[in-house]
């Protein structure tokens, strides 16, 4: 390669595609602030967030990952939420609201590609969740009965529920197993099933 080749490269480089760079850090947590898109005001989306469980950009629809999505090629272990970024595209119509998630295997064996996966989920300004302007109070699509239930562990959509309480849901057999041992509900089943039933 010669110094003209380069100098052609570093020009393509330099017209290419913006790359923004973020980096983890701690902040002032804000008693009052709803996670994510639990805030119907988009104007106060932050970036993104990491760790913990998921705060998906529409929790009614289907078409959220599904259990077999979320789970280890190598190990078939449940992934685990790494983080997402809310990303939208100001130039591309159904990607006004954008947010993407990465989830990995946590097991020690698993660090080949494909152990960890990306998806994406966005929605046009107009759409049936959010306001179309910013300032909004409420979310405008309330129907309970589309929501999809979260596993109490990891955030990821619910295949299973727990037999005994019929409250705690899970995404997989070993994260029911977890919870059930580690996780404390051994011990609070029977407070769940109560409460289940009184309301």
């Amino acid at each position: 390669m010669n110094s003209s080749d380069l100098d052609e490269e570093d020009k393509e480089l330099d017209e290419g595609v913006q790359v923004e760079l973020g980096f983890v850090g701690e902040q002032e947590p804000v008693l009052d602030a709803l996670l994510l898109h639990a805030e119907p005001d988009w104007t106060k989306w932050d970036s993104g967030k990491v760790g913990g469980r998921p705060s998906w950009l529409y929790p009614f629809a289907a078409d959220l990952p599904s259990t077999m999505e979320l789970q280890c090629q190598g190990c078939s272990n449940p992934l685990s939420f790494l983080l997402q970024i809310y990303c939208p595209l100001d130039d591309v119509d159904d990607a006004f609201h954008r947010s993407l998630y990465v989830f990995v295997c946590r097991s020690s064996g698993c660090n080949c590609q494909g152990d960890g996966k990306a998806f994406r989920l966005q929605l046009p300004k107009e759409n049936a969740f959010y306001a179309a302007t910013g300032g909004a109070t409420a979310m405008k699509f309330k129907d309970a009965e589309a929501r999809v239930g979260f596993c109490v562990l990891c955030g990821q959509r619910a295949t299973f529920t727990c037999s005994a309480c019929r409250v705690a849901q899970y995404c997989s057999k070993s994260h029911q197993k977890d919870h059930r041992v580690a996780g404390g509900h051994k011990h609070t089943c029977a407070q769940c099933r109560m409460r289940h039933e009184n309301r």
